[in-house]
């Protein structure tokens, strides 16, 4: 856009004598709410409507392998109703987490959905063969996509470099920068049009970031400057523990996620984007069968490799792009450090 300020929402709009016109209701400027809230239009206050507090997240489940079926077939049945026969792309990479999804909701992918997998890096260069491995596997063709000219240096001019990478954070959703090797323009190749499947629960399967006690109110440094931001910040965040169900508090660090940190892996921008993000794991019967498992044993993708058991355990004996990178240096051990190595081919220096 020429000047994005022309979707900024400008100067508040005040009803006028009498009531408000149509078009003009009170939510007028209402742009994002808190995830999980509902909207009075009488007090313009949130309210939490989930879970009811006599919710019971192990409910029907009898142990880890019972909620990893179940997450699976949840997710095939999830993926069927959002998707269907649509046009749609999975991207999918060498790690454990895009092939739990493949696995997990093969099933409700409709037949025009297709693979991709992008080489951004030169980690993400061997993602790409451990991708086209598991699609060789499956019997599925995959799109490769890989930038142009050295992995290693982009020779276009810094400007072009930032205005690329804005394009990318736009039209893949993002709303903050997501790394400096996006501004090397590999992942220009954005699909036109279609839906684009992403996986935005992983975290809560794996429970990767959760502390081992309870230390959810501990303030993060970044981005505190005085004394006083940071004992605000504490603050709200004791004020919104204590506002929890006792059934979510008992899962303070599944909700401090659910609540306050998978939003903002959705898109911001509205009207913007030109292809449309379907996350199936954002579901909420999906989010009850993680909590429904102790953080512990989700743990170091413990809960993912039961996920493939259920679903597709042929999958857990293909290649990651730990194996390939292993499978690289045992071929040429100095490749994986020099500069000079062809990621794009797989060829040591001469």
């Amino acid at each position: 856009m020429p000047d994005p300020r022309a979707i900024s929402m400008g100067t508040e709009r005040l009803p006028a004598q009498g009531g408000f016109s149509f078009g003009d209701t009170v939510d007028r400027d209402v742009r994002r709410l808190t995830p999980n809230h509902h909207l009075s239009l009488d007090t313009l206050e949130e309210t939490r409507f989930w879970p009811a507090a006599d919710r019971d997240f192990t409910d029907g489940v009898e142990s880890v392998d019972d909620a990893a079926a179940a997450l699976a077939e949840r997710m095939g049945v999830v993926c069927n109703a959002l998707i269907d026969d649509a046009p749609a792309w999975f991207a999918l990479s060498g790690g454990l987490d895009s092939r739990m999804l493949l696995a997990a909701a093969e099933h409700g992918f409709g037949p025009n959905t297709r693979l991709y997998s992008h080489g951004m890096n030169r980690a993400s260069f061997l993602d790409t063969i451990a991708a086209e491995r598991i699609a060789d596997h499956l019997g599925r063709e995959i799109r490769i996509v890989i930038p142009e000219g050295s992995p290693m240096k982009d020779m276009r001019s810094p400007e072009a470099q930032r205005h690329g990478a804005l394009h990318h954070n736009i039209s893949a959703g993002f709303v903050a920068p997501v790394g400096a090797h996006l501004n090397r323009g590999a992942l220009d190749w954005i699909p036109r049009d279609d839906l684009l499947i992403r996986g935005n629960m992983l975290e809560l399967a794996s429970a990767i970031w959760w502390p081992g006690v309870h230390k959810i109110d501990r303030v993060d440094p970044v981005a505190i400057t005085t004394p006083e931001q940071a004992e605000d910040r504490a603050a709200r965040m004791r004020g919104w523990i204590a506002a929890l169900p006792e059934n979510a508090a008992r899962v303070v660090h599944d909700f401090n996620y659910i609540e306050n940190t998978l939003p903002y892996a959705q898109a911001g921008l509205m009207s913007m984007n030109h292809c449309l993000f379907i996350t199936p794991a954002c579901d909420r019967r999906v989010f009850e069968l993680c909590m429904a498992v102790p953080f512990p044993a989700r743990r170091r993708k413990k809960f993912f490799r039961r996920i493939l058991k259920a679903s597709r355990p042929d999958l857990r004996a293909l290649s990651t792009t730990k194996d390939v990178a292993e499978e690289r240096r045992a071929r040429w051990p100095s490749a994986l450090s020099s500069r000079f190595y062809d990621w794009t081919t797989g060829n040591a220096p001469a």
